[in-house]
């Protein structure tokens, strides 16, 4: 090979490795700005760490997530929900307003766990169980005991 063909070589390799650094520093900047404004969304969030939760007249200390959603949802309170059997491993209600939505994806879903699904619909899962889809969570209820006892009434309280 002629010395001037392997010079090209060698700039054409410089020059890509230049546009492949320059764009893997711009993404690695504009993930931490996204990072940055969204933590700095969340601290603006007025969300306290917990709750009080009545499940069928047990006080609970319900453990809040940071997101819009929460916010929303916390504003509502005090709030009774009446929950009724989705699936074997969960009770839902459906609110009266739809609530903004911050869903993530999630797989595995603990006993006490308080998630919405869809805009209006409250769901809390009564057994640990593997799950796929994109959900908003709202929290969970600390040290959460379900006897089966069919029925669920769940009162949110400010505090």
């Amino acid at each position: 090979m002629e010395k001037s063909a392997k010079a090209v070589y060698i700039t054409v390799f410089i020059i890509i490795l230049v546009v492949v650094g320059y764009f893997v520093v711009v993404k690695k900047n504009v993930n931490e700005h996204s990072e940055n404004v969204k933590s700095k969304e969340l601290s603006n969030l007025n969300i306290p760490d917990s709750i009080s939760i009545n499940v069928n007249g047990n006080k609970y200390k319900f453990v809040l997530e940071k997101n819009k959603t929460v916010e929303e949802f916390i504003k509502m309170c005090p709030l009774t929900l009446d929950m009724k059997d989705k699936t074997a491993e969960s009770k839902s209600a459906m609110i009266y307003s739809k609530l903004t939505t911050s869903k993530t994806r999630l797989k595995n879903i603990d006993a006490g766990d308080v998630i919405l699904d869809g805009d209006s619909t409250v769901v809390l899962y009564t057994k640990s169980t593997k799950i796929s889809g994109k959900y908003t969570k709202l929290g969970h209820i600390e040290n959460f005991k379900y006897s089966n006892d069919g029925r669920l009434m769940l009162y949110f309280a400010k505090q």
